[in-house]
């Protein structure tokens, strides 16, 4: 438990049952008072598993957010750049006739 860590990217691929979302069904599913009473080892065992869940899909929502804001930004910056261009082009041109016709 103390080398686990539930931030990144995991570059092996997954197994059916080793995705989150099959494992917090799993999870869910058990009521964590009926296990306190079964063990009270199993139960902080059962806490700490539903606690690495949540904490591995809040930091796969967060990179999934982070990589969609910084398209959103790359995207916008490519636009303004080429806005500017356009601008710069036609004010170039505009002196270009101007000096051509004077």
């Amino acid at each position: 438990m103390a080398k686990y860590n539930p931030f990144g990217q995991r570059e092996s691929s997954y197994k059916e049952y080793q995705k989150l979302a099959f494992l917090k069904r799993s999870v869910e599913s058990i009521e964590e008072e009926k296990v306190d009473e079964y063990s009270i080892v199993l139960g902080r065992i059962y806490r700490w598993v539903s606690q690495a869940i949540e904490l591995r899909v809040d930091d796969v929502r967060h990179r999934r957010d982070t990589v969609a804001n910084l398209k959103h930004e790359r995207e916008q910056a490519v636009a303004e750049d080429k806005a500017r261009t356009e601008k710069r082009n036609a004010a170039l041109e505009d002196k270009q006739a101007v000096s051509c016709n004077a």
